[in-house]
């Protein structure tokens, strides 16, 4: 499916998600919130970010919770769902909002894993890519000049 969205095979991709979230939810249909996190990267990759975040609050929806209580757990696995969120803000131009969860999600992992652990270094490059952007983005401002020296 990732070698789909990112050659623009975007209805092939969704076509497989599809038959993949019947099969799961066949076997397990307890466990069928998890395929909406895949719809939602899928989405994110063919650079359509409203529909990630509405096939994100399904997800979470799915397990009888909302955003909020996403961001406010400090249970392992939503670390991950707010690093994806944290995505979605970003590619929706939120880039404040999604460096702010970014930063949760880097909080949250480091607690239960340590500084040294792949999912913290996951979460804290996300978080340097989105603030090397912002600074990107602000190299053209003269008022930034200043706070661009100190930065770098």
């Amino acid at each position: 499916m990732e070698i789909n969205t990112e050659q623009g095979m975007i209805t092939e991709a969704f076509r497989y998600l599809s038959k993949a979230a019947a099969i799961h939810t066949a076997h397990n249909p307890l466990h069928v919130a998890r395929p909406y996190a895949i719809y939602t990267m899928a989405h994110l990759r063919a650079e359509q970010p409203d529909e990630a975040l509405v096939t994100l609050n399904k997800c979470w929806q799915l397990q009888h919770l909302i955003e909020e209580q996403i961001i406010d757990s400090r249970y392992t696995k939503h670390g991950g769902d707010i690093i994806l969120l944290a995505r979605v803000k970003y590619a929706q131009g939120l880039k404040q909002e999604a460096q702010q969860l970014a930063s949760t999600a880097i909080s949250v992992r480091r607690a239960v894993y340590g500084d040294e652990e792949p999912r913290v270094a996951d979460s804290t490059f996300l978080a340097a890519k989105m603030l090397r952007t912002i600074v990107d983005m602000s190299r053209g401002v003269s008022e930034m000049q200043g706070h661009l020296t100190r930065a770098l």
